[in-house]
Protein backbone atom coordinates (compact mmCIF):
# COMPACT_ATOMS: atom_id res chain seq x y z
CA UNK A 1 0.00 0.00 0.00
CA UNK A 2 2.82 2.62 0.59
CA UNK A 3 4.44 1.55 -2.38
CA UNK A 4 1.34 2.52 -4.39
CA UNK A 5 0.58 5.31 -2.26
CA UNK A 6 3.99 6.97 -3.54
CA UNK A 7 3.15 6.55 -7.15
CA UNK A 8 -0.25 8.70 -6.62
CA UNK A 9 2.10 11.01 -4.86
CA UNK A 10 4.40 11.03 -7.92
CA UNK A 11 1.33 11.22 -10.69
CA UNK A 12 0.37 13.89 -8.63
CA UNK A 13 2.90 15.92 -8.80
CA UNK A 14 4.11 14.99 -12.28
CA UNK A 15 0.04 16.41 -12.98
CA UNK A 16 1.06 19.82 -10.84
CA UNK A 17 3.56 20.76 -13.52
CA UNK A 18 0.46 20.53 -16.09
CA UNK A 19 -1.93 22.40 -14.03
CA UNK A 20 0.74 25.22 -13.56
CA UNK A 21 0.88 25.15 -17.71
CA UNK A 22 -2.99 25.32 -17.98
CA UNK A 23 -3.32 28.23 -15.55
CA UNK A 24 -1.35 29.91 -17.80
CA UNK A 25 -2.41 29.16 -21.07
CA UNK A 26 -5.70 30.03 -19.72
CA UNK A 27 -4.74 34.10 -19.98
CA UNK A 28 -2.98 33.16 -22.82
CA UNK A 29 -5.89 32.27 -24.62
CA UNK A 30 -8.88 34.03 -24.01
CA UNK A 31 -9.32 34.24 -27.38
CA UNK A 32 -9.44 30.65 -28.34
CA UNK A 33 -12.82 28.93 -28.04
CA UNK A 34 -13.47 27.54 -24.49
CA UNK A 35 -13.42 24.26 -25.46
CA UNK A 36 -9.64 24.40 -25.89
CA UNK A 37 -9.18 24.97 -22.06
CA UNK A 38 -11.29 21.82 -21.44
CA UNK A 39 -9.47 19.97 -23.43
CA UNK A 40 -6.14 20.82 -21.78
CA UNK A 41 -7.61 19.96 -18.64
CA UNK A 42 -8.22 16.63 -19.98
CA UNK A 43 -4.41 16.49 -20.40
CA UNK A 44 -4.46 16.93 -16.67
CA UNK A 45 -6.23 13.63 -16.30
CA UNK A 46 -4.19 11.70 -18.61
CA UNK A 47 -1.26 12.56 -16.35
CA UNK A 48 -3.32 11.62 -13.38
CA UNK A 49 -4.46 8.68 -14.31
CA UNK A 50 -1.51 7.03 -16.64
CA UNK A 51 0.37 5.20 -14.47
CA UNK A 52 3.47 5.04 -17.68
CA UNK A 53 4.38 7.25 -19.89
CA UNK A 54 7.19 7.36 -22.54
CA UNK A 55 10.40 8.92 -23.03
CA UNK A 56 10.84 12.11 -24.72
CA UNK A 57 13.76 14.95 -24.95
CA UNK A 58 10.92 17.21 -25.47
CA UNK A 59 9.51 16.37 -21.80
CA UNK A 60 9.26 19.39 -19.58
CA UNK A 61 8.40 17.24 -16.26
CA UNK A 62 11.23 17.89 -14.47
CA UNK A 63 11.11 14.25 -12.65
CA UNK A 64 9.66 11.30 -13.23
CA UNK A 65 9.54 9.87 -9.48
CA UNK A 66 10.03 12.65 -7.39
CA UNK A 67 9.72 10.15 -4.48
CA UNK A 68 11.55 6.37 -4.82
CA UNK A 69 9.60 3.78 -3.42
CA UNK A 70 12.77 2.75 -1.79
CA UNK A 71 13.05 5.76 0.07
CA UNK A 72 11.62 4.20 2.92
CA UNK A 73 14.77 1.44 3.26
CA UNK A 74 17.48 4.42 2.41
CA UNK A 75 20.70 5.35 4.88
CA UNK A 76 20.26 8.38 3.00
CA UNK A 77 16.68 9.47 2.21
CA UNK A 78 16.31 11.51 -0.77
CA UNK A 79 13.83 13.14 -3.31
CA UNK A 80 14.83 13.87 -7.08
CA UNK A 81 12.35 16.87 -8.05
CA UNK A 82 14.55 17.22 -11.23
CA UNK A 83 15.57 20.67 -9.85
CA UNK A 84 19.14 21.41 -8.39
CA UNK A 85 18.50 24.24 -6.43
CA UNK A 86 15.05 22.30 -4.73
CA UNK A 87 17.17 19.37 -3.98
CA UNK A 88 19.90 21.12 -2.34
CA UNK A 89 17.46 22.94 -0.37
CA UNK A 90 15.00 20.18 0.74
CA UNK A 91 17.68 17.23 0.75
CA UNK A 92 19.33 18.27 3.76
CA UNK A 93 16.46 18.60 5.63
CA UNK A 94 15.15 15.24 4.62
CA UNK A 95 18.27 13.42 5.52
CA UNK A 96 18.71 15.16 9.02
CA UNK A 97 15.00 14.37 9.35
CA UNK A 98 14.60 11.16 8.51
CA UNK A 99 18.05 9.11 8.17
CA UNK A 100 17.80 6.38 10.67
CA UNK A 101 19.24 5.95 14.05
CA UNK A 102 21.39 2.69 13.68
CA UNK A 103 20.22 2.06 17.35
CA UNK A 104 16.89 1.48 16.64
CA UNK A 105 15.71 -0.89 14.20
CA UNK A 106 13.41 0.89 11.98
CA UNK A 107 13.58 3.41 9.57
CA UNK A 108 11.66 6.36 10.03
CA UNK A 109 10.03 6.85 7.12
CA UNK A 110 8.76 3.31 7.15
CA UNK A 111 6.17 4.43 9.81
CA UNK A 112 5.39 7.79 8.48
CA UNK A 113 4.66 7.02 5.03
CA UNK A 114 2.09 4.09 6.21
CA UNK A 115 0.20 6.04 8.53
CA UNK A 116 0.30 8.81 5.87
CA UNK A 117 -0.91 5.80 3.72
CA UNK A 118 -4.25 5.36 5.92
CA UNK A 119 -4.55 8.78 6.14
CA UNK A 120 -4.75 9.44 2.61
CA UNK A 121 -7.15 5.89 1.91
CA UNK A 122 -9.09 7.70 5.04
CA UNK A 123 -10.04 11.09 2.66
CA UNK A 124 -11.41 9.06 -0.20
CA UNK A 125 -13.62 7.55 2.23
CA UNK A 126 -14.68 11.16 3.62
CA UNK A 127 -14.98 12.27 -0.43
CA UNK A 128 -17.04 9.20 -1.28
CA UNK A 129 -18.58 9.32 1.59
CA UNK A 130 -19.91 12.87 1.17
CA UNK A 131 -20.69 12.47 -2.49
CA UNK A 132 -23.18 9.58 -1.93
CA UNK A 133 -24.89 11.47 1.41
CA UNK A 134 -25.15 14.83 -1.09
CA UNK A 135 -26.71 12.57 -4.03
CA UNK A 136 -29.14 11.04 -1.92
CA UNK A 137 -30.23 14.26 -0.65
CA UNK A 138 -30.84 16.10 -4.02
CA UNK A 139 -32.44 12.75 -4.95
CA UNK A 140 -34.62 12.97 -1.78
CA UNK A 141 -35.51 16.81 -2.83
CA UNK A 142 -36.73 16.01 -6.56
CA UNK A 143 -38.80 12.72 -5.87
CA UNK A 144 -42.04 14.05 -6.72
CA UNK A 145 -40.50 16.20 -9.79
CA UNK A 146 -43.21 16.30 -12.26
CA UNK A 147 -41.88 15.32 -15.95
CA UNK A 148 -42.25 17.57 -18.01
CA UNK A 149 -41.62 16.41 -21.42
CA UNK A 150 -38.82 13.60 -22.76
CA UNK A 151 -36.36 13.91 -19.79
CA UNK A 152 -37.06 17.28 -18.71
CA UNK A 153 -38.79 17.58 -15.58
CA UNK A 154 -40.04 20.13 -12.97
CA UNK A 155 -40.18 20.68 -8.96
CA UNK A 156 -40.79 23.12 -6.52
CA UNK A 157 -38.17 22.26 -4.69
CA UNK A 158 -36.02 23.28 -7.14
CA UNK A 159 -34.68 26.74 -7.55
CA UNK A 160 -32.07 26.42 -10.39
CA UNK A 161 -32.10 24.25 -13.37
CA UNK A 162 -29.00 21.19 -13.38
CA UNK A 163 -28.92 18.37 -15.06
CA UNK A 164 -28.65 14.96 -12.65
CA UNK A 165 -27.79 11.08 -13.61
CA UNK A 166 -24.90 9.58 -15.86
CA UNK A 167 -26.02 6.82 -17.45
CA UNK A 168 -29.85 8.46 -18.05
CA UNK A 169 -28.78 12.25 -17.42
CA UNK A 170 -32.40 14.11 -16.68
CA UNK A 171 -33.09 17.90 -16.57
CA UNK A 172 -34.67 19.72 -13.71
CA UNK A 173 -35.99 23.28 -13.80
CA UNK A 174 -38.38 25.08 -10.95
CA UNK A 175 -41.84 25.82 -11.63
CA UNK A 176 -41.46 29.64 -11.47
CA UNK A 177 -39.26 29.82 -14.81
CA UNK A 178 -40.80 31.88 -17.41
CA UNK A 179 -41.23 30.45 -21.43
CA UNK A 180 -38.64 32.96 -22.62
CA UNK A 181 -35.54 31.59 -20.21
CA UNK A 182 -36.78 28.64 -19.98
CA UNK A 183 -35.87 27.74 -23.65
CA UNK A 184 -32.73 29.26 -23.20
CA UNK A 185 -31.99 27.12 -20.01
CA UNK A 186 -32.98 24.10 -21.94
CA UNK A 187 -30.73 24.83 -24.75
CA UNK A 188 -28.05 25.26 -22.52
CA UNK A 189 -28.87 21.88 -20.23
CA UNK A 190 -29.07 19.55 -23.22
CA UNK A 191 -25.80 21.13 -24.46
CA UNK A 192 -24.42 19.83 -21.78
CA UNK A 193 -25.31 16.34 -22.26
CA UNK A 194 -24.53 16.24 -26.05
CA UNK A 195 -21.42 17.38 -25.06
CA UNK A 196 -21.32 14.42 -22.36
CA UNK A 197 -20.46 17.37 -19.33
CA UNK A 198 -22.55 15.30 -16.78
CA UNK A 199 -19.45 12.41 -17.06
CA UNK A 200 -16.35 14.51 -17.02
CA UNK A 201 -17.81 16.17 -14.18
CA UNK A 202 -18.05 13.38 -11.66
CA UNK A 203 -15.16 11.81 -13.62
CA UNK A 204 -13.43 14.99 -12.50
CA UNK A 205 -14.12 14.79 -8.57
CA UNK A 206 -13.17 11.04 -8.99
CA UNK A 207 -9.52 12.39 -9.58
CA UNK A 208 -9.96 14.81 -7.59
CA UNK A 209 -10.52 12.23 -3.91
CA UNK A 210 -7.51 10.28 -5.13
CA UNK A 211 -5.73 13.01 -5.53
CA UNK A 212 -7.17 14.86 -2.22
CA UNK A 213 -3.98 16.34 -1.26
CA UNK A 214 -2.91 18.09 -3.75
CA UNK A 215 -3.94 21.92 -3.27
CA UNK A 216 -3.43 22.33 -7.34
CA UNK A 217 -5.75 19.36 -8.03
CA UNK A 218 -9.09 21.34 -5.60
CA UNK A 219 -8.01 24.29 -7.93
CA UNK A 220 -7.98 22.97 -10.99
CA UNK A 221 -11.33 20.95 -10.42
CA UNK A 222 -13.28 24.19 -9.73
CA UNK A 223 -11.63 26.08 -12.47
CA UNK A 224 -12.41 23.25 -14.74
CA UNK A 225 -16.06 22.98 -13.94
CA UNK A 226 -16.44 26.90 -14.43
CA UNK A 227 -14.61 26.16 -18.00
CA UNK A 228 -17.35 23.66 -18.97
CA UNK A 229 -20.12 26.05 -18.17
CA UNK A 230 -18.19 28.74 -20.84
CA UNK A 231 -17.48 25.60 -23.30
CA UNK A 232 -21.49 24.66 -23.13
CA UNK A 233 -22.37 28.37 -23.20
CA UNK A 234 -20.36 29.47 -26.20
CA UNK A 235 -21.83 26.09 -28.42
CA UNK A 236 -25.66 27.56 -27.50
CA UNK A 237 -24.95 31.22 -28.22
CA UNK A 238 -22.82 31.10 -31.38
CA UNK A 239 -25.21 31.02 -33.53
CA UNK A 240 -27.59 33.97 -31.36
CA UNK A 241 -27.56 37.65 -32.59
CA UNK A 242 -27.28 40.25 -29.77
CA UNK A 243 -30.68 40.60 -28.95
CA UNK A 244 -30.69 36.37 -27.96
CA UNK A 245 -27.37 36.93 -26.11
CA UNK A 246 -28.97 39.19 -23.78
CA UNK A 247 -31.82 37.09 -23.00
CA UNK A 248 -29.56 34.14 -22.44
CA UNK A 249 -27.76 36.40 -20.24
CA UNK A 250 -30.90 37.09 -18.52
CA UNK A 251 -31.54 33.85 -18.15
CA UNK A 252 -28.35 33.02 -16.62
CA UNK A 253 -28.47 35.76 -13.85
CA UNK A 254 -32.49 34.69 -13.12
CA UNK A 255 -31.27 30.84 -12.64
CA UNK A 256 -27.98 32.04 -10.60
CA UNK A 257 -29.95 32.29 -7.32
CA UNK A 258 -30.12 30.05 -4.31
CA UNK A 259 -27.37 27.58 -6.00
CA UNK A 260 -26.20 25.73 -2.94
CA UNK A 261 -28.13 22.48 -2.73
CA UNK A 262 -26.75 21.94 -5.91
CA UNK A 263 -23.50 22.87 -6.03
CA UNK A 264 -22.70 20.47 -3.47
CA UNK A 265 -23.23 17.82 -4.89
CA UNK A 266 -20.48 16.63 -7.27
CA UNK A 267 -22.88 14.36 -9.46
CA UNK A 268 -25.20 17.06 -10.05
CA UNK A 269 -24.33 19.78 -13.01
CA UNK A 270 -25.90 23.13 -11.85
CA UNK A 271 -24.37 26.81 -12.77
CA UNK A 272 -21.46 27.75 -11.49
CA UNK A 273 -19.47 31.34 -12.37
CA UNK A 274 -22.63 33.51 -13.74
CA UNK A 275 -20.46 36.31 -13.48
CA UNK A 276 -17.68 35.75 -15.36
CA UNK A 277 -19.93 33.72 -17.79
CA UNK A 278 -22.64 36.69 -18.44
CA UNK A 279 -19.49 38.62 -19.10
CA UNK A 280 -18.25 36.22 -21.60
CA UNK A 281 -21.68 35.66 -23.59
CA UNK A 282 -21.78 39.80 -24.14
CA UNK A 283 -18.38 39.61 -25.35
CA UNK A 284 -18.30 37.03 -27.66
CA UNK A 285 -17.45 36.72 -30.71
CA UNK A 286 -16.26 34.13 -32.71
CA UNK A 287 -12.67 33.29 -32.96
CA UNK A 288 -10.51 33.78 -36.27
CA UNK A 289 -9.25 30.50 -38.11
CA UNK A 290 -5.61 31.59 -37.02
CA UNK A 291 -6.27 31.47 -33.36
CA UNK A 292 -7.87 28.37 -33.41
CA UNK A 293 -4.86 26.63 -35.43
CA UNK A 294 -2.78 28.45 -32.96
CA UNK A 295 -5.03 27.22 -29.86
CA UNK A 296 -4.90 23.41 -31.47
CA UNK A 297 -1.25 23.56 -32.09
CA UNK A 298 -0.51 25.18 -28.70
CA UNK A 299 -2.87 21.86 -26.97
CA UNK A 300 -0.51 19.39 -29.15
CA UNK A 301 2.63 20.56 -27.41
CA UNK A 302 1.30 20.83 -24.15
CA UNK A 303 0.25 17.46 -24.50
CA UNK A 304 3.54 16.28 -25.55
CA UNK A 305 5.69 17.91 -23.68
CA UNK A 306 3.86 17.18 -20.24
CA UNK A 307 2.27 13.74 -21.27
CA UNK A 308 6.04 12.40 -21.78
CA UNK A 309 8.73 11.46 -19.38
CA UNK A 310 12.04 13.30 -19.26
CA UNK A 311 15.24 10.88 -21.07
CA UNK A 312 16.13 9.18 -17.82
CA UNK A 313 20.13 8.55 -17.56
CA UNK A 314 20.80 5.21 -18.27
CA UNK A 315 22.88 3.04 -15.36
CA UNK A 316 25.35 2.59 -17.68
CA UNK A 317 25.60 6.96 -18.10
CA UNK A 318 25.47 7.09 -14.33
CA UNK A 319 28.21 4.52 -13.47
CA UNK A 320 30.43 5.92 -16.75
CA UNK A 321 29.13 9.69 -15.00
CA UNK A 322 31.13 8.73 -11.86
CA UNK A 323 34.09 7.46 -13.77
CA UNK A 324 34.27 11.10 -15.21
CA UNK A 325 33.79 12.69 -12.35
CA UNK A 326 30.91 14.16 -14.19
CA UNK A 327 28.58 13.15 -10.84
CA UNK A 328 29.27 12.05 -7.06
CA UNK A 329 29.05 8.18 -5.51
CA UNK A 330 28.37 7.37 -1.99
CA UNK A 331 31.67 5.45 -0.62
CA UNK A 332 31.68 3.45 2.47
CA UNK A 333 32.02 5.81 4.96
CA UNK A 334 28.44 7.18 3.50
CA UNK A 335 29.99 10.43 2.16
CA UNK A 336 29.11 11.61 -1.08
CA UNK A 337 32.08 12.12 -3.10
CA UNK A 338 34.06 13.05 -6.81
CA UNK A 339 35.61 9.95 -7.87
CA UNK A 340 38.84 12.25 -8.45
CA UNK A 341 39.09 12.64 -5.06
CA UNK A 342 38.33 9.17 -3.72
CA UNK A 343 41.54 7.53 -1.64
CA UNK A 344 40.94 3.52 -1.46
CA UNK A 345 42.69 2.55 1.62
CA UNK A 346 43.52 6.21 2.63
CA UNK A 347 46.16 5.75 -0.60
CA UNK A 348 48.06 9.23 -1.59
CA UNK A 349 48.96 8.09 -5.15
CA UNK A 350 45.47 6.47 -6.13
CA UNK A 351 44.93 7.63 -10.00
CA UNK A 352 42.41 4.97 -11.94
CA UNK A 353 43.94 2.71 -14.65
CA UNK A 354 41.25 0.91 -15.71
CA UNK A 355 37.89 -0.20 -15.54
CA UNK A 356 35.31 -2.48 -17.01
CA UNK A 357 31.31 -2.89 -16.78
CA UNK A 358 30.44 -6.11 -15.52
CA UNK A 359 27.22 -7.80 -14.36
CA UNK A 360 28.36 -9.45 -10.59
CA UNK A 361 25.06 -10.70 -9.42
CA UNK A 362 23.36 -11.77 -12.95
CA UNK A 363 20.64 -9.87 -12.28
CA UNK A 364 20.66 -8.33 -15.88
CA UNK A 365 22.29 -4.87 -14.08
CA UNK A 366 26.25 -3.94 -14.62
CA UNK A 367 28.59 -2.62 -12.31
CA UNK A 368 31.42 -1.02 -12.96
CA UNK A 369 34.50 -1.76 -11.61
CA UNK A 370 37.70 0.34 -11.87
CA UNK A 371 41.42 -0.49 -10.56
CA UNK A 372 43.13 1.88 -9.26
CA UNK A 373 47.37 2.12 -10.30
CA UNK A 374 49.04 -0.87 -10.68
CA UNK A 375 51.67 0.04 -8.32
CA UNK A 376 49.01 0.17 -5.62
CA UNK A 377 46.79 -2.76 -6.70
CA UNK A 378 42.63 -1.80 -5.47
CA UNK A 379 39.60 -2.01 -6.77
CA UNK A 380 36.15 0.26 -6.33
CA UNK A 381 33.26 -1.21 -7.30
CA UNK A 382 30.12 1.27 -8.31
CA UNK A 383 26.54 -0.41 -8.05
CA UNK A 384 23.16 1.31 -8.71
CA UNK A 385 20.56 1.58 -5.63
CA UNK A 386 17.68 4.24 -5.74
CA UNK A 387 19.09 6.23 -8.58
CA UNK A 388 22.19 6.28 -6.01
CA UNK A 389 26.05 5.21 -7.22
CA UNK A 390 27.86 3.36 -4.51
CA UNK A 391 30.98 2.46 -4.15
CA UNK A 392 32.76 -0.86 -2.52
CA UNK A 393 36.94 -1.17 -2.07
CA UNK A 394 38.95 -4.23 -2.55
CA UNK A 395 42.06 -4.60 -2.36
CA UNK A 396 44.11 -6.53 -5.43
CA UNK A 397 44.30 -9.55 -3.60
CA UNK A 398 40.48 -9.49 -2.59
CA UNK A 399 39.60 -9.14 -6.43
CA UNK A 400 41.58 -11.54 -8.52
CA UNK A 401 41.39 -12.98 -12.26
CA UNK A 402 37.67 -11.00 -12.44
CA UNK A 403 35.84 -13.28 -15.56
CA UNK A 404 33.65 -11.62 -17.81
CA UNK A 405 30.50 -13.08 -15.76
CA UNK A 406 31.54 -11.43 -12.63
CA UNK A 407 33.45 -14.37 -10.68
CA UNK A 408 36.36 -13.67 -8.86
CA UNK A 409 39.34 -15.60 -6.70
CA UNK A 410 39.93 -14.03 -3.20
CA UNK A 411 43.90 -15.32 -2.23
CA UNK A 412 44.38 -16.22 1.40
CA UNK A 413 48.07 -16.59 0.79
CA UNK A 414 49.68 -19.62 -0.63
CA UNK A 415 47.52 -22.59 -2.04
CA UNK A 416 44.58 -20.71 -0.49
CA UNK A 417 42.14 -19.16 -2.46
CA UNK A 418 38.15 -18.72 -2.52
CA UNK A 419 36.34 -19.05 -5.37
CA UNK A 420 33.46 -16.19 -5.15
CA UNK A 421 30.35 -14.10 -6.10
CA UNK A 422 28.97 -10.51 -5.26
CA UNK A 423 25.63 -10.50 -4.89
CA UNK A 424 24.49 -6.95 -4.30
CA UNK A 425 21.35 -6.10 -2.01
CA UNK A 426 20.01 -2.36 -1.79
CA UNK A 427 23.30 -0.34 -0.82
CA UNK A 428 25.05 -3.33 0.47
CA UNK A 429 26.63 -6.63 -1.00
CA UNK A 430 28.11 -9.72 0.68
CA UNK A 431 30.30 -12.47 -1.22
CA UNK A 432 28.85 -15.76 -2.39
CA UNK A 433 31.53 -18.30 -1.33
CA UNK A 434 31.57 -20.84 -4.16
CA UNK A 435 34.32 -23.13 -3.79
CA UNK A 436 37.16 -22.89 -1.21
CA UNK A 437 40.73 -24.53 -1.61
CA UNK A 438 43.18 -24.62 1.67
CA UNK A 439 46.59 -26.96 0.17
CA UNK A 440 48.04 -26.93 3.26
CA UNK A 441 44.97 -27.55 5.82
CA UNK A 442 44.06 -30.10 3.10
CA UNK A 443 40.58 -28.30 3.13
CA UNK A 444 38.12 -27.92 0.23
CA UNK A 445 35.09 -26.85 -0.05
CA UNK A 446 32.17 -26.61 -2.99
CA UNK A 447 29.01 -24.42 -2.32
CA UNK A 448 29.84 -24.39 1.07
CA UNK A 449 30.29 -28.14 1.89
CA UNK A 450 33.28 -30.15 2.70
CA UNK A 451 34.19 -32.02 -1.00
CA UNK A 452 37.30 -33.49 -2.29
CA UNK A 453 40.12 -31.71 -3.38
CA UNK A 454 39.44 -33.51 -6.87
CA UNK A 455 35.88 -31.93 -7.29
CA UNK A 456 37.41 -28.48 -6.35
CA UNK A 457 40.02 -28.83 -9.18
CA UNK A 458 37.13 -29.73 -11.80
CA UNK A 459 35.58 -26.64 -10.57
CA UNK A 460 39.00 -24.71 -10.79
CA UNK A 461 40.03 -25.74 -14.57
CA UNK A 462 36.02 -24.45 -15.29
CA UNK A 463 36.52 -21.07 -13.75
CA UNK A 464 39.72 -20.68 -15.38
CA UNK A 465 38.58 -21.28 -18.76
CA UNK A 466 36.10 -18.81 -18.64
CA UNK A 467 36.37 -15.37 -20.11
CA UNK A 468 38.32 -13.26 -18.63
CA UNK A 469 36.83 -9.38 -18.52
CA UNK A 470 37.26 -6.82 -20.39
CA UNK A 471 39.15 -3.99 -19.60
CA UNK A 472 39.23 -0.40 -20.90
CA UNK A 473 41.88 2.02 -20.49
CA UNK A 474 41.22 4.59 -18.34
CA UNK A 475 41.20 8.33 -19.96
CA UNK A 476 41.83 11.55 -17.30
CA UNK A 477 40.03 13.70 -18.08
CA UNK A 478 39.91 17.54 -16.22
CA UNK A 479 38.15 20.79 -16.69
CA UNK A 480 39.27 24.25 -14.91
CA UNK A 481 37.41 25.67 -12.40
CA UNK A 482 38.71 29.20 -12.30
CA UNK A 483 36.53 31.51 -14.43
CA UNK A 484 39.05 32.30 -17.12
CA UNK A 485 39.80 28.64 -18.08
CA UNK A 486 36.12 27.33 -17.25
CA UNK A 487 35.43 26.14 -21.17
CA UNK A 488 38.69 24.34 -21.17
CA UNK A 489 38.89 20.53 -20.79
CA UNK A 490 42.13 18.69 -20.23
CA UNK A 491 42.49 15.17 -21.64
CA UNK A 492 45.51 13.17 -20.58
CA UNK A 493 45.98 9.57 -22.07
CA UNK A 494 48.17 7.02 -19.82
CA UNK A 495 50.27 3.97 -20.66
CA UNK A 496 50.61 2.36 -17.37
CA UNK A 497 52.61 -0.40 -18.35
CA UNK A 498 55.48 1.73 -19.86
CA UNK A 499 54.51 4.14 -17.08
CA UNK A 500 54.65 6.84 -19.25
CA UNK A 501 51.74 9.87 -19.99
CA UNK A 502 51.63 9.64 -24.23
CA UNK A 503 49.65 12.50 -24.85
CA UNK A 504 48.19 15.87 -23.19
CA UNK A 505 45.84 17.66 -24.84
CA UNK A 506 43.90 21.11 -24.31
CA UNK A 507 40.57 21.17 -25.98
CA UNK A 508 37.75 24.13 -26.12
CA UNK A 509 34.82 22.64 -24.16
CA UNK A 510 32.04 23.95 -26.30
CA UNK A 511 33.50 23.52 -29.55
CA UNK A 512 35.70 20.21 -28.86
CA UNK A 513 38.25 21.76 -30.78
CA UNK A 514 41.84 20.58 -30.09
CA UNK A 515 43.56 24.29 -28.86
CA UNK A 516 46.76 22.87 -28.11
CA UNK A 517 48.73 19.00 -27.40
CA UNK A 518 52.07 18.39 -26.10
CA UNK A 519 53.95 15.42 -26.62
CA UNK A 520 55.45 13.68 -23.28
CA UNK A 521 58.75 11.98 -23.49
CA UNK A 522 59.09 8.43 -22.87
CA UNK A 523 60.47 9.12 -19.01
CA UNK A 524 57.34 11.18 -18.35
CA UNK A 525 54.72 9.60 -16.14
CA UNK A 526 51.76 11.56 -14.86
CA UNK A 527 51.32 12.56 -11.17
CA UNK A 528 47.60 12.97 -10.13
CA UNK A 529 48.72 16.07 -8.45
CA UNK A 530 45.65 18.82 -8.69
CA UNK A 531 45.37 21.41 -11.79
CA UNK A 532 46.04 24.33 -10.48
CA UNK A 533 45.70 28.35 -11.63
CA UNK A 534 48.13 30.50 -10.90
CA UNK A 535 49.96 34.06 -12.04
CA UNK A 536 53.27 32.13 -12.93
CA UNK A 537 54.74 35.52 -14.83
CA UNK A 538 53.31 38.37 -12.72
CA UNK A 539 51.86 39.61 -16.21
CA UNK A 540 48.10 40.12 -14.31
CA UNK A 541 46.67 37.23 -16.04
CA UNK A 542 46.22 33.64 -14.91
CA UNK A 543 48.34 31.10 -15.93
CA UNK A 544 47.05 27.58 -16.10
CA UNK A 545 48.96 24.46 -14.55
CA UNK A 546 49.50 21.19 -15.26
CA UNK A 547 51.49 19.01 -13.87
CA UNK A 548 52.52 15.89 -15.45
CA UNK A 549 55.76 15.03 -13.99
CA UNK A 550 56.85 15.03 -10.54
CA UNK A 551 59.38 17.84 -11.38
CA UNK A 552 57.83 19.22 -14.47
CA UNK A 553 54.46 20.70 -15.64
CA UNK A 554 52.94 22.39 -18.73
CA UNK A 555 51.47 26.04 -18.47
CA UNK A 556 48.88 28.04 -20.52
Amino acid sequence: MSEFFLNIVNMSISASWIVLAVLILRLLLKKAPKWITVLLWGIVAVRLICPFSIESVMSLIPSAETISPEIMMDNTPEINSGIPILNNTINPVINESFAPDPSTSANPLQILIPVLSVVWLVGIAVMFAYTVISYFRVKSKICRAVLLRDNIYQSENVVSPFVLGIIQPKIYLPFNINEQDMSHVIAHEQAHIRRKDHWWKPFGFLLLALHWFNPLMWLGYVLLCRDIELACDEKVIKELNTEQKADYSQALLTCSVNRRMIAACPLAFGEVGVKNRVKSVLNYKKPAFWIVLIAVVVSVVVAVCFLTNPISSSKTEMLLGVLNNERTFINESGESVYFKNHKPFDLIDAVPEKYALVDFDGDGKEELIAHITPNVGAYTVFHIYNNKVYGFDFWERELIGLKADGRFVQSGGAGINRFVALHFEKDKYTIIEQAYQDDVANEFRLNGKNTTVETVTDFMDEFYNKPDVRWEKYEVVFKASNAVFENLKITVALDFEKETATDLTVFDAKTNKKIQGIKLDENSIFSNRIIYIEDINFDGEDDLIIPYQRTAAAAY
